[in-house]
């Protein structure tokens, strides 16, 4: 069985599944949790469930495009770089919420105003650009080993 499960793991794109079953099995337990989105005078209440569905949905989507498309992708590196990238962006977000949902900002001035979104800058920088390689290899990867498959069928013709 253990075999099975670090065979299944050894594919990039079975870190997606997993973890979409993983979310999809932690929706389970979210009762009445929510989220309240102000956007400028309209108030939303999303209940949390929803947003961690849609997350799976992407998720499962992507598993499936790998899955699809295996025989033609470019390079296995670019795969492990998209999924480390996207896992490590998906962790560093949820750490970002803990986070602020524990701290209390209270901005008295422009200056307290200026400091705080520095710190929030500093922040997502970093993780914007992580997000922005991880996408690109995956579009890489993929639009490299269509063009490549495409290359080597023409040849053998």
């Amino acid at each position: 069985m253990l075999t099975g499960v670090k065979g299944f793991l050894k594919r990039p794109c079975n870190w997606f599944f997993l973890i979409a079953m993983i979310l999809l099995m932690v929706s389970l337990f979210q009762f009445g949790e929510v989220a309240d989105i102000i956007l400028h005078d309209g108030y939303y209440v999303i209940p949390l469930n929803y947003e961690i569905w849609a997350l799976v949905a992407v998720l499962l989507i992507v598993w499936t495009l790998y899955r699809l498309l295996d025989n033609m992708l470019l390079s296995k590196r670019l795969s492990w770089l998209h999924v480390g990238a996207t896992i490590l962006v998906f962790l560093l977000i949820k750490v970002w919420i803990v986070i602020l949902s524990h701290t209390k900002i209270t901005v008295y001035s422009p200056k307290d105003y200026l400091e705080n979104n520095s710190r929030q800058t500093m922040f997502w920088r970093p993780v914007i650009i992580i997000f922005i390689i991880g996408q690109l290899a995956f579009i890489v990867n993929i639009i490299g080993g269509i063009v490549r498959y495409l290359f080597k069928k023409k040849a053998s013709y």
